[in-house]
């Protein structure tokens, strides 16, 4: 989607994911202020973007339960001897 998007679209994209990861891994906000100081399209970004994460998080963790008891269910049946 974004990589046919025209340049200016394409651009602010990259900006706002930038902001975000400053925001995300220092806890720093783009402009000066608290959290209701910043544009509308960074926290707009922030939602989008936490939203994603927990979708895929929880992908991969229901993904991690399901190989554990698949594991555990082979090491409990017992073993065929030839």
């Amino acid at each position: 989607m974004v990589t046919s998007a025209p340049q200016s679209l394409r651009l602010h994209v990259d900006l706002m994911m930038r902001a975000y990861h400053h925001y995300d891994r220092r806890n720093v906000l783009p402009a000066q202020g608290a959290w209701l100081d910043q544009s509308r399209s960074f926290l707009a970004c922030v939602e989008i973007i936490d939203s994603e994460r927990n979708y895929w998080e929880g992908v991969l963790h229901e993904h991690q339960e399901r190989e554990m008891k698949r594991m555990q269910a082979q090491t409990k049946s017992p073993r065929s001897h030839r």
